[in-house]
């Protein structure tokens, strides 16, 4: 087999091609992004702050009250807050949002075109840790959660612990794009139910992930929760609690997986 920048036509052989490479160093390359950025920062603003406000929310079933009523869509939900607050209630948080995607972004992007592929997973995991702070103000702000310091948010219980298999989850979808992407001579890693499989067992957890991430990144009082019931004490009980209290269905495809389980 031959070595990845063997083949001009990979995405490796691309990034080794001097002409490529010098035309990358020029700023008016990065110059689309100025626009595309923060124009994907606002569309999505508006969503991620409804997912917040959705995760956060305590939704009680079987011993703890009757199953609530289904919440309207988003769109109407992303109305809904502009109506009670208007825009300022809408992008709440997104300056925090910002800096978080961009940190992400502008770490993995530069370890991409200047070191090997094998120091992206590791590159990865230092910039979701390094995004904590902005993660955990931007939830916070979000629900009108209690502020805390920037190191205050590395000792929330779970928090650390959701970040890194987050970015682990986040590093095997981008393993299984690479590895489709980039050819090396005829060959291939892994048969083609092998990306399938890479894709879905790194797709699976995300969700979860997220809902449990967002709990614990958040004041007990802004989720809703009865103030009789115990703060979660980390990811797992945190994730065993939503079930047993919530449903599997609040945690996705892997809750009702893990409820099912546990029958």
């Amino acid at each position: 087999m031959s070595q990845l920048h063997d083949d001009p036509q990979s995405l490796g052989g691309m990034l080794s091609d001097p002409e490529f490479a010098a035309m990358l160093r020029e700023p008016a390359a990065y110059y689309p992004l100025a626009v595309i950025l923060p124009l994907t920062v606002g569309l999505m603003a508006p969503f991620v702050a409804e997912a917040v406000r959705d995760r956060a929310e305590w939704r009680p079933v079987g011993r703890f009250d009757e199953k609530p009523a289904p919440k309207p869509n988003v769109f109407r939900r992303i109305r809904a807050t502009y109506a009670a607050g208007g825009l300022r209630e809408v992008y709440a948080g997104t300056a925090y949002f910002a800096a978080g995607v961009i940190l992400v972004l502008a770490t993995s992007a530069g370890a991409f075109l200047t070191l090997p592929l094998a120091f992206l997973p590791p590159i990865l995991a230092l910039a979701g840790v390094a995004a904590i702070p902005l993660s955990v103000g931007h939830m916070r702000v979000i629900v009108r959660g209690r502020e805390v310091k920037w190191w205050e948010t590395y000792t929330l219980p779970g928090v650390f612990a959701a970040t890194l298999l987050t970015m682990a989850s986040v590093v095997g979808l981008y393993a299984a794009e690479i590895l489709l992407i980039i050819r090396v001579d005829e060959e291939a890693y892994l048969p083609a139910a092998g990306y399938g499989a890479l894709l879905i067992l790194s797709a699976l957890p995300l969700y979860a992930l997220g809902m449990a991430s967002t709990r614990l990144s958040v004041d007990a009082e802004a989720t809703g929760r009865p103030a009789q019931l115990p703060p979660y004490k980390g990811l797992v009980d945190c994730m065993r609690r939503i079930i047993a209290e919530e449903g599997g269905a609040r945690l996705g495809v892997l809750g009702r997986l893990w409820a099912w389980l546990q029958k």
